[in-house]
C-alpha cells in the first residue's frame, strides 16, 4: 500500500534559510516527491503534527497543505486500484479540477514576503487584489479561459483605464501563477489558457536627456548636502557613468567600490554585477569623500539608517519610498533647469544607454553594462538611436 507523508526537504534549503515542504509518496521501498509550493523556516515546522506551528499565515498555509495531502491520498489510492506506478503518479501530479487560483496566488505573495522581495510582493498583492475585485474573490483555474482573459483585458483597459504596459504586467503575473501550478502538478496543462492566449507586449517609450539638458542639470547651483543636490548627483552618476538602477545606487556602500570597480548584488534580480568606475563616476563620488570613507557607509546618504536595513523587506520598502521622493524632487529639478521633459529616475538609465550607443559602444557591451538578461531589451535603445538619426538626416532634404 502506498503511503503519503508531508515532509521538509532540508536538502533544498534556499539562501534565505527557507525550506520547501513536499509531499512524499512511498511504495515498495521507492519514493516520489511533490512540491506544495510552500517554504518555511525549520523552527516553524511541527514534525509530529506535520503542520506549520508558527507564522502569521499558518492557518491559510495549513489549510492548503491539508487539501494537497487529501488530494494526494486519493491519487495514492488510485495507484493501488488502477495499478499505476510511482513514475506515472509523478507525471500526473496532484491535479485538482476545482483548485483555487487565489489560494495559489496567496502562496506566491507569502513567498515573496518571506524572501524579502518587497517590490515584487507589493506588485503581486496589487495585481491579485485587482483580479479579486473583478471576480468577487472566487476563481478556479479551470475558469481562466481564453474568453475570460480577453474580457479581463478589456476590463483593465476600459474600466480601470490601465496603460498597455500595466495590462501586460498584470497578465504576465497571472500567467506566472498558472504556469507554476502546472509545474507543481496542481492543475493539468490543459487548464493553461495562456497556451492559446499570447500576451501582446506594450511598445516601450524611451525618453532621455540630451547633452545640453545634462549640462543644464549639472550647472544648477544647489545647497550642498541637501536632498535636492544628492538626488541630482545620483541621477547624473547613473546617466553619465554606468546606467545603474536607482535602487542599486541607493543601497550602494563604499565597500562595493574597490580598485576602480563597482561590485553589487542587483536589487531587482538579486544577481552579482560588476562595472568599471568611469572618470565621470569618480567625479561625482569625490563630492562624497571618495575614496576615503568607511566601507559600511552608504555612498549617497539617503536611506534612513535608523531602520533595520539588514532586513531585505525593510530595505525594499525604504528604497521604494526614497525612489518616490526622488521622482518628486526630479520634477522640481527639471523645472529649475528649464527641462520640459518629465524627469524620473529611470530616465537616467535611458540616457546612459542612448549616450553609450550613440558614441559607438557595442550593443552587447551596453547589455552587459545595464545588466539585461536578454539583448532584445537593449535593442530598444538601438531603435531610438536609429529613429533619432533618421529624423536628423531629414534636415538634409
Amino acid at each position: 500500500m502506498a503511503s503519503v507523508n508531508i515532509i521538509l526537504r532540508e536538502d533544498k534549503i534556499d539562501k534565505n534559510g527557507l525550506i520547501p515542504i513536499y509531499l512524499r509518496v512511498s511504495k515498495g521501498g521507492h519514493s516520489r516527491f511533490f512540491t506544495t509550493g510552500i517554504k518555511i523556516k525549520k523552527q516553524d515546522w511541527d514534525v509530529d503534527g506535520r503542520c506549520i506551528k508558527k507564522g502569521k499565515n499558518k492557518t491559510r498555509m495549513n489549510a492548503w497543505l491539508a487539501r494537497q495531502f487529501e488530494a494526494m491520498q486519493g491519487h495514492a489510492l488510485d495507484l493501488e486500484l488502477q495499478g499505476k506506478t510511482l513514475k506515472q503518479l509523478q507525471r500526473d501530479g496532484i491535479k485538482n479540477a476545482s483548485a483555487s487560483f487565489f489560494e495559489q496566488a496567496q502562496l506566491e505573495i507569502i513567498r515573496l514576503k518571506q524572501e524579502g522581495r518587497y517590490g515584487n510582493f507589493k506588485k503581486s498583492r496589487s495585481i491579485i487584489g485587482k483580479l479579486q475585485n473583478y471576480t468577487g474573490g472566487q476563481l478556479r483555474f479551470d475558469q481562466i479561459t481564453v474568453s475570460f482573459l480577453k474580457d479581463y483585458t478589456i476590463y483593465l483597459r476600459e474600466a480601470m483605464q490601465n496603460a498597455p504596459g500595466t495590462i501586460e504586467s498584470n497578465l504576465k503575473h497571472i500567467r506566472l501563477i498558472v504556469k507554476k501550478a502546472v509545474r507543481e502538478g496542481t492543475i493539468p496543462v490543459t487548464q493553461d489558457a495562456f497556451l492559446h492566449f499570447p500576451i501582446v507586449g506594450a511598445k516601450s517609450q524611451v525618453s532621455f536627456l540630451t547633452n545640453h539638458e545634462l549640462i543644464l542639470l549639472e550647472e544648477l547651483e544647489l545647497e550642498k548636502d541637501s536632498l535636492l543636490a544628492i538626488f541630482r548627483d545620483i541621477f547624473l552618476f547613473a546617466a553619465t557613468s554606468n546606467g545603474m538602477r536607482i535602487s542599486d545606487l541607493l543601497k550602494l556602500k563604499w565597500g562595493n567600490v574597490t580598485d576602480n570597480w563597482i561590485h553589487i548584488q542587483m536589487h531587482k534580480f538579486d544577481k552579482s554585477h560588476s562595472l568599471p568606475l568611469t572618470n565621470r563616476g569618480k567625479k561625482v563620488l569625490t563630492l562624497y569623500g571618495y575614496p576615503d570613507r568607511p566601507p559600511e557607509d552608504y555612498v549617497f546618504p539617503c536611506l534612513d539608517t535608523k531602520k533595520n536595513l539588514e532586513d531585505s523587506f525593510v530595505l525594499g520598502r525604504e528604497i521604494e519610498c526614497r525612489t518616490a521622493l526622488m521622482n518628486r524632487y526630479l520634477k522640481k529639478l527639471a523645472t529649475m533647469a528649464g527641462i520640459s521633459k518629465k524627469l524620473t529616475t529611470h530616465i537616467a538609465r535611458h540616457t546612459c544607454a542612448t549616450r553609450a550607443l550613440s558614441r559607438g559602444m557595442k550593443l552587447a557591451h551596453v547589455q552587459r553594462m545595464l545588466g539585461h538578461s536578454s539583448i532584445t531589451t537593449t535593442q530598444i535603445y538601438a531603435k531610438v538611436i536609429d529613429k533619432d538619426l533618421e529624423e536628423s538626416m531629414r534636415m538634409l532634404d
